[in-house]
């Protein structure tokens, strides 16, 4: 359980407010999800265009995170993410919430609704099969579901009336993350008895030592047990031409929540889904999204917008520099440092500036810089900064 004694004062009406609102509070004994639910109703009967009113909200997500320990944590920045998506930011909010709906510990959980709202947020940027990718992946793990508020039967409804316009998306990815992107191949699934087979195929961001770029692979599940193995595996450069083949696996639990809920929407995804859409080129595929993985880091409007190289290292030089002041920085820190320094190449005043400019980012936006600042991390060490890692 959650001990929380948030009251804070927000300020509320559309217009210049001249009594307080009443103060928002967790009860000692309420739990995260149930704080974290009455907060975000709190926000959509809130005035979001008027800046007092937003900056008590703000107020109010902060007091509540400062006492969330833990993986509660998570629900703190789904409620920021709400935020964000209510005030019309999808692209903040997607980015907040594709941090807790990628791959992590195995005992981090991904409630449905994570997965369902990282399907709206998508919906409205115009990425059509990554939503349809988190609508069904929310629906597959809907037995997993806290009460959060979330609605299946909307969920659903979203998905269907995207499939009658857009089609069924052969396609889907199965997160939205720096290190790599999954997509799976809907189209493909067979079942026979508890058992079910289907294809995906894995983008890499940078090619691999022996110049693969991505690669396709055949996985069969067993829906009853709820295991897993790799079939077969085939590599290949970014033109396309075969460079290595894999080997199979023995049957192994999912690693992680997100593993577990690919693996559930594999099982229950209705076969024969209508009108697939084409199936995507692996080509054009990998080059737009190496492209999209260089492109600038998107901050509110008005501020200063920095290529992502330089983005990661101001926020690197600024982790630093904060933990030099507590008397501590991690060794890997260096390392990632360093990394980003060789792609960002930047001169001495160059490094200031973005240190400068990243500073003043997260004094605007706290959440947002963190969850950038983890997908900087780990990028670096997914390609290997920081030896032994």
């Amino acid at each position: 359980m959650l001990a929380l004694a948030v009251a804070i004062v927000a300020l509320g009406g559309s217009a210049a407010p001249t009594t307080e609102a009443p103060r928002f509070s967790c009860a000692a004994d309420a739990d995260i999800v149930a704080c974290t639910r009455a907060w975000r109703q709190r926000v959509d009967q809130r005035a979001l265009d008027f800046q007092p009113e937003l900056a008590a909200l703000e107020s109010e997500l902060d007091g509540v995170a400062e006492a969330a320990r833990g993986s509660e944590r998570r629900w703190v920045e789904h409620a920021r993410a709400w935020l964000r998506f209510r005030q019309g930011r999808y692209g903040d909010a997607a980015e907040i919430l594709e941090g807790l709906t990628g791959p992590g510990h195995h005992t981090l959980a991904i409630d449905p609704i994570f997965h369902a709202d990282l399907g709206d947020a998508y919906a409205e940027l115009g990425r059509t099969a990554a939503a349809q990718g988190q609508w069904r992946l929310a629906l597959a793990a809907a037995d997993e579901a806290q009460a959060s508020g979330w609605r299946a039967e909307d969920t659903e409804a979203a998905l269907q009336r995207s499939i009658s316009a857009n089609g069924a998306v052969r396609q889907v990815p199965d997160a939205g993350t720096w290190t790599g992107v999954k997509l799976v191949d809907l189209s493909t699934i067979r079942r026979e008895g508890d058992e079910a087979t289907y294809a995906s195929i894995f983008f890499e961001p940078r090619d691999r030592q022996d110049g693969s770029a991505y690669w396709t692979m055949r996985h069969t599940v067993n829906c009853a047990d709820g295991l897993s193995r790799l079939d077969e595996a085939h590599y290949f450069n970014a033109a396309g031409e075969p460079t290595t083949n894999g080997t199979g696996t023995r049957w192994t639990p999912p690693s992680n929540a997100l593993a577990r809920h690919v693996l559930k929407m594999v099982c229950t995804t209705p076969l024969g889904g209508g009108a697939w859409t084409p199936p995507v080129e692996p080509q054009a595929f990998l080059a737009a999204y190496r492209q999209q993985r260089d492109l600038p880091i998107a901050r509110s409007p008005g501020e200063e917008t920095l290529p992502k190289a330089v983005y990661c290292l101001g926020a690197m030089e600024l982790m630093i520099e904060e933990s030099a002041a507590t008397g501590h920085v991690a060794g890997p820190s260096w390392f990632i440092r360093d990394w980003w320094s060789e792609r960002a190449q930047l001169s001495d005043d160059g490094a200031q500036r973005a240190l400068t400019a990243v500073r003043a980012a997260k004094a605007r936006d706290a959440g947002a810089h963190d969850t950038a600042l983890g997908a900087c991390v780990d990028e670096a060490i997914a390609a290997g900064a920081v030896p032994g890692m």
